[in-house]
């Protein structure tokens, strides 16, 4: 199924909005949006003001109208489902939902979803921008302190998720579609190696799962003019995840490749240990995070509730392996990052504190290893018409 662009009616937008306040005054467009609506990764987003000064968000994602009507459905879903937690939780910073129609037989005819409108405007950042250091560290205190509220509010009662299971699961389904000829540009053996780099990498135990917006670059975070954080929008992309998973840096403060289609380095030791290292500005960002942080835990340790997430946000973005584990788990699930570390020897993981040895004599043990392992899994889920894929693979290895 595939939406025009023009077929999104402002008209029947405006229409929408006005069905839901039947017994209030009517709202008009603003910031110009009915005739150029403002467009991020996913979606369209109409802003809608009553004569009270409420401002409305109408997110329609027509960038994601190339995938299967019920991925569709099912993304406007889990957003809808997070953005409540977060404000039955007293989350802070998100937007409060509105409503949602996760279906095609509406006016526009598109799944779409409206929340509250967070003022002011995204947050501008780069290694000279904003270029005083107060400046840079009062917003980086502000988002020390959203994390670890993120962390707290989200927490999802019951037994928990194992981390490496749950990414270890993804990567199964992956090499079943590499086997069915889905994925060409990927191969059985790469995918075999990042199951064991996950498998030795995340925690094999069960731990609660939190939220994780899993795409907080400054465009996310809407800010005044004296650099007062006043909420974190566009939630689309968030996931509830293991804990391991979900606590981590900011996008904007994290380590990762400008393009993914460029040409593996010839050095690719001296590429990861250069690509690995923070650039001073960096360094400093980010010691002012857990800087903050680490003060939070020590003002707050009378506070039960707080300190143990305090701590364990601490704990995620000390590791100096963070940005190494961080690209490992999205290149999970992204095709373009799988090409781009296997083509790099997955960064070299031997070369920090090694959890593995990628040297030519052990890797083809580590994947005869674990096809093994995925072997007898398959086996026991009963997967027909897999084994003699797997078979041959093995002989591939070997």
């Amino acid at each position: 199924m595939c939406v025009a662009i023009d077929s999104i009616s402002p008209e029947s937008v405006l229409g929408i909005v006005n069905s839901l306040n039947l017994d209030g005054p009517l709202a008009s467009f603003c910031f110009g949006t009915d005739q150029t609506p403002l467009s991020g990764k996913q979606c369209w987003v109409y802003a809608v003001e009553f004569p009270n000064g409420n401002i409305w968000a109408v997110r329609i994602p027509v960038h994601t109208r190339h995938l299967p009507p019920e991925a569709i459905t099912c993304a406007i879903e889990e957003e809808a489902t997070i953005l409540k937690r977060l404000e039955q939780s007293g989350f802070a910073w998100s937007p409060k939902l509105v409503a949602y129609c996760s279906g095609f037989d509406n006016p526009i005819a598109f799944p779409y979803i409206i929340s509250t409108w967070i003022r002011g405007t995204p947050l501008q950042w780069t290694e000279i921008t904003p270029t005083c250091r107060k400046t840079r560290d009062k917003l980086l205190s502000q988002m020390g302190r959203i994390l670890v509220q993120l962390a707290e509010c989200s927490e999802q009662p019951g037994l928990g998720t194992d981390s490496a299971a749950y990414l270890t699961d993804i990567v199964d389904r992956k090499i079943i579609r590499v086997l069915d000829s889905g994925l060409p540009e990927i191969s059985v053996q790469s995918c075999l190696l990042q199951r064991a780099l996950v498998r030795m990498t995340f925690h094999g135990t069960a731990e609660p799962t939190l939220i994780s917006h899993e795409d907080l670059d400054p465009s996310k975070i809407v800010v005044d003019d004296e650099y007062n954080v006043k909420g974190v929008i566009d939630w689309g992309f968030a996931r509830t995840l293991p804990r391991q998973l979900a606590i981590g840096l900011p996008r904007f403060l994290g380590i990762e490749p400008s393009r993914l289609d460029e040409s593996p380095p010839p050095d690719i030791a001296k590429f990861s240990a250069a690509f690995l290292q923070p650039s001073p500005t960096l360094r400093l960002d980010r010691q002012c995070i857990i800087s903050h942080i680490s003060s939070m835990v020590r003002a707050e340790g009378d506070q039960v509730n707080s300190v143990p997430y305090g701590n364990f946000v601490l704990s995620a973005l000390s590791d100096d392996k963070i940005d190494w584990q961080r690209l490992l788990f999205e290149s999970v699930s992204s095709r373009g990052l799988h090409r781009w570390m296997a083509d790099r020897l997955w960064l070299l993981p031997s070369m920090n504190s090694a959890a593995v040895e990628l040297n030519s004599s052990a890797l083809s043990v580590i994947v005869a290893d674990e096809l093994g392992l995925f072997l007898t899994k398959i086996k026991e889920m009963d997967i027909e018409g897999h084994m003699a894929r797997l078979c041959r693979a093995l002989k591939s290895v070997a």
